[in-house]
């Protein structure tokens, strides 16, 4: 069972006059994940995240299929909601500034009585979240740009982070001389990972959640749930496939057809 010395009490701190949000999580835990496990030989993974205040704005997190990248921003988000309502949090340590809002853009639906689709409703949560985040605020975007072509998808979702972080084309946020907000934006479009990588600085840094792969059966995929930095080049989608019970001869023709992707491996930084 949980006790007492699970829970941390956390450091909620102001920060200075455009200093912009800070969030720093030292082994934090997912708390509904963490209270069913309580019981269990199973217990949740630990994670950290630092962002902020004038350092890194933003997270980009990659990974495999049910590696654990939606729980691990959640678990964030959840722990940051937790602190501001004067909730002890599961984690070693926990220190956030006073955030405005904390913004989420994360599932699928549609608005059928509004004639909205899924992708529309999506990009719409997206828009009110780029109107009202700040450079206090704590966004959230999991997996934006799905429900359309991919080259349209990671159009939008590149153009999104983009202007999240007022990268070289500035913004108004940037021309204020404010910091950006802070950000766990959620992708499978290694695209996006490449250009973070080059554009870098100090502002983004990749994390992705860490796995094994099965050398001689590149689709058995073991995961370890540990949020690692650097990137991961394959989302594994042959494992869920076969995790699903999707029949074998449709996984492996799959496979022959994606043959020419080139999807890569992790890269941990040197």
């Amino acid at each position: 069972a949980l006790s007492a010395s699970d829970y941390v009490r956390p450091e909620v701190v102001e920060t200075g006059e455009g200093e912009g949000a800070l969030v720093e999580i030292e082994d934090g835990r997912h708390p509904l994940l963490d209270a069913a496990a309580a019981d269990s030989a199973r217990p949740v993974v630990p994670n950290a995240a630092r962002l902020g205040s004038r350092g890194v704005s933003a997270l980009v997190v990659s990974g495999p299929n049910m590696g654990g990248k939606t729980v691990y921003i959640k678990q964030c988000a959840l722990l940051c909601l937790m602190a501001h309502l004067g909730c002890f949090v599961p984690a070693r340590s926990f220190r956030c500034s006073v955030l405005d809002g904390i913004y989420v853009r994360m599932g699928a639906q549609d608005a059928l009585p509004a004639g909205l689709s899924t992708f529309q409703v999506e990009l719409g949560e997206a828009s009110q979240i780029l109107a009202a985040a700040t450079c206090r605020s704590l966004v959230i975007l999991d997996e934006l740009g799905r429900g359309t072509s991919t080259a349209d998808g990671l159009a939008i979702a590149m153009a999104t982070l983009k202007h999240l972080l007022a990268w070289p084309q500035g913004g108004q946020q940037a021309e204020q001389g404010l910091p950006c907000p802070l950000v766990f934006f959620v992708t499978h479009y290694h695209e996006v990972l490449a250009e973070v990588g080059r554009a870098n600085g100090e502002k983004v840094r990749c994390v992705f959640m860490d796995h094994l792969v099965d050398p001689a059966e590149g689709s058995r995929v073991t995961y370890l749930y540990k949020a690692r930095e650097g990137t991961c080049g394959s989302s594994f989608g042959f494992s869920v496939a076969l995790k699903a019970g999707l029949p074998l001869k449709i996984v492996e023709r799959a496979k022959q057809l994606s043959s020419t992707q080139g999807e890569g491996e992790a890269t941990r930084p040197e």
